[in-house]
């Protein structure tokens, strides 16, 4: 069963890390989580290359409460493999989910940075 999601995993990662308009560089996660442990995407990795590189983090996290998780930045001390994990680990952990998609798409990034927003932005602040 482990395997047949671990396949799932980095299928979709290569689906999804393909595709210029959903992911920018190594932006982005994915993970596969079963019981108190998770398979993330590592830091600096690029979801394209789940199939020809290790990419995925292992990490226990059962030992640690819902407040370390949150204010946890730096998961390596709990990987199981020596693949530095992404420093979002914690987000797909608290998703009461199995699988997490977290991308950082061009429209996203667009909009972020596009000048209305900005002009809003500063609008808001009053400045």
């Amino acid at each position: 069963m482990e395997q047949e999601r671990l396949k799932e995993l980095k299928d979709h990662s290569v689906f999804v890390g393909s595709n210029p308009d959903l992911v920018q560089a190594s932006g982005g996660n994915t993970s596969w989580k079963y019981g108190t442990s998770i398979w993330v995407k590592g830091s600096g990795k690029r979801l394209k290359d789940a199939w020809v590189e290790d990419i995925f983090s292992n990490i226990s996290f059962g030992a640690l409460s819902e407040d370390e998780i949150i204010s946890c930045q730096d998961f390596s001390a709990l990987a199981t493999n020596s693949i530095s994990p992404s420093i979002e680990t914690n987000f797909p952990i608290l998703i009461n989910k199995k699988f997490v998609t977290h991308l950082h798409s061009l429209a996203a990034i667009s909009l972020s940075v596009s000048s209305d927003v900005i002009r809003s932005k500063v609008q808001d602040l009053g400045l």
